[in-house]
């Protein structure tokens, strides 16, 4: 039973060194170059394998057509609600003492949701990775101010 214990604190010791290095990839320029191309290139193909039978004539017929008045409301309530969550947790960084820019906070909240909605779960990191890149706070504060 003890030796159960002990390989998972292996693996947890191997998931932070691998976690560390990534971060430290991150840094570097080079690695921020080859992340925009690989998402360019991950955009592109999403965007060519959803699209491709697509009938364009028969979408914009579709559309000319459609109402939007409840689409235009549910897009100002949704931006309401992405505003008073980053609100929100704009309070809970400065409550633990670090100062935050609204706008940082807002694409983070942003990219979070798209990533969850892409891999579930994983959006609490990515928020906390992307506000830990503009601003110098600890990525174990951050993350354990996302899941308040």
């Amino acid at each position: 039973m003890l030796s159960f214990f002990y390989e998972i604190h292996d693996c947890f010791k191997l998931c932070h060194l691998k976690f560390n290095f990534v971060l430290y990839m991150l840094k570097s320029k080079a690695a921020q170059i080859i992340q925009y191309v690989l998402l360019l290139f991950l955009g592109v193909a999403l965007s060519w394998l959803f699209f491709k039978d697509l009938n364009y004539t028969e979408l914009k017929e579709v559309v000319s057509t459609g109402n939007f008045s409840w689409f235009y409301l549910v897009m100002a309530v949704s931006v309401g609600v992405y505003v008073v969550r980053a609100l929100r947790w704009q309070m809970l960084i400065k409550a633990i003492g670090h100062e935050t820019k609204f706008h940082n906070i807002f694409s983070a909240l942003s990219i979070s949701y798209f990533v969850s909605f892409v891999v579930p779960r994983l959006g609490e990191v990515s928020r906390c990775l992307s506000v830990k890149k503009q601003h110098p706070i600890p990525f174990m504060e951050l993350l354990g101010n996302s899941y308040y």
